[in-house]
């Protein structure tokens, strides 16, 4: 039998906060919502053996399910859907750790001081058509197996962005406000990396080798020893990237 189970949390004192939300193999889908509560909307489980569960600790708010080998077994059933807003009234980070699983993630105007995504495998898509409210230290992604597909991650005014995959391909667009400088480390194995920058900033990208090889498409010169956009100046944003077996392509937008 099919259960729903809302879900609804306040803001909790403390300061810096973090919400963690850690889900096996799930249709996951977050949203900005209003300015309260932190967390609200609907966990749907078609095994009825899966509830999810909210833990309140120092500054942190973890969701996370419970899962039993009735559980396991019941996937063959569907797997969960989970659909939370995130309120928007004070900066947090985001921690998120998921298995096989189809997530989207729309962050625009969410109030992030960080983003750590851990992903085993599944379909991971990430946007931000508006501005992070306030400053992000980091902002990296860990996938396993799988695709990553990103937009607008500039909106979210990190300091840095890392992307680390095994087998993952990765779509990094670094468009957006980027009202600050943002260094990106990329690391990947056997997958196809495509990196979108924005062609009216200075963006530098040092290479290491790839066996796959390097796919520039228009708007870049070389430079000093490494690929660059063709506007002058500092950098905004200053990118290393290393594929061992996979292809990179370098896109400019805008």
């Amino acid at each position: 039998m099919t259960t729903e189970t809302p879900v609804r949390a306040p803001f909790i004192d403390g300061d810096p906060l973090t919400l963690r939300i850690q889900l096996g193999a799930c249709r996951l889908r977050l949203a900005p919502g209003a300015d309260e509560p932190w967390v609200v909307g609907t966990y749907t489980d078609p095994t009825d053996d899966n509830p999810v569960r909210l833990e309140v600790g120092e500054r942190r708010l973890a969701i996370d399910q419970q899962r039993s080998v009735g559980g396991t077994l019941g996937l063959f059933k569907g797997a969960p859907t989970c659909e939370l807003r995130l309120g928007t009234a004070r900066p947090y980070r985001l921690e998120l750790v998921t298995g096989g699983s189809d997530v989207d993630l729309d962050l625009g105007g969410v109030p992030l001081l960080g983003l750590d995504v851990k992903a085993g495998a599944g379909k991971l898509r990430v946007r931000a058509d508006r501005p992070n409210p306030v400053e992000a230290d980091e902002v990296t992604f860990r996938m396993g197996a799988g695709a990553l597909e990103t937009a607008g991650l500039g909106n979210l005014a990190a300091a840095r962005l890392e992307a680390e995959s095994g087998a993952a391909s990765l779509l990094l667009d670094l468009t957006g406000e980027l009202r600050r400088h943002l260094d990106v480390r990329v690391s990947a194995g056997m997958s196809s990396v495509k990196l979108v920058v924005p062609a009216d900033r200075p963006v530098r990208v040092s290479l290491d080798a790839t066996l796959g090889g390097t796919d520039l498409g228009d708007g870049f010169r070389t430079a000093d020893g490494a690929i660059r956009t063709l506007p002058e100046g500092d950098p905004v944003i200053d990118a290393r990237a290393t594929v061992a077996l996979g292809g990179l392509q370098l896109r400019t937008a805008g």
